[in-house]
């Protein structure tokens, strides 16, 4: 499953790593963090499989849809950018309900496996919405120490259990309570 992540980065960590062209910097330093963490505290069994900036939740912090940017648009391979599928998969399917071809919807055209990075993926703080929400949230005090990772539920080895400290709703006023009032917001797609 895909879930949602917050990811708060400290203002010292953060600053240099909002603009687009430090998108590489960014993301070694998750790697480095996310990647530690799971090795020295699960034994490797990290929470997730991958991860990435924005993926399925980009905009979220400003509305943007990237799946209406022509710049997130590809020629569709499953009928070479005709609009209908004539493979073996066609043949054997009524492709009717979805126009032609179930990957363009008959446009020709699909949104990419991987959208282009989005400068809003990651803002300042102060600029979240009052509710923005996440199913995880994760916060990074500097490369170096072990973040603090919240979970809206929690898996017993049994059932998800729900989380008694964090909601996941309004992000903001939780980290206020956590004493945080600066610092960075990154955007997270991960799967588990």
């Amino acid at each position: 499953m895909h879930y949602h992540c917050e990811v708060w980065l400290s203002e010292a960590v953060g600053k240099a790593l909002t603009e687009l062209s430090a998108r590489p910097q960014l993301d070694d330093l998750l790697a480095n963090v996310l990647n530690r963490y799971s090795e020295e505290t699960n034994n490797g069994d990290a929470f997730y499989d991958w991860y990435q900036v924005g993926g399925r939740n980009t905009g979220t912090h400003d509305g943007y849809h990237p799946w209406e940017d022509p710049v997130n648009m590809e020629v569709c391979d499953l009928c070479g950018g005709t609009g209908t599928r004539t493979d073996a998969v066609a043949a054997q399917n009524d492709m009717s309900n979805v126009r032609g071809c179930n990957g363009c919807h008959g446009d020709g055209v699909k949104v990419k496996y991987s959208s282009a990075p989005h400068k809003e993926d990651v803002i300042p703080l102060k600029d979240a919405r009052k509710d923005l929400s996440c199913y995880t949230l994760i916060l990074i005090q500097n490369e170096y120490d072990e973040p603090t990772i919240y979970h809206m539920e929690n898996w017993t080895g049994k059932d998800f259990v729900k989380s008694d400290k964090f909601t996941g709703d309004n992000i903001k006023d939780f980290l206020a309570g956590e004493g945080i009032s600066d610092g960075y917001l990154v955007t997270l797609d991960y799967h588990n």
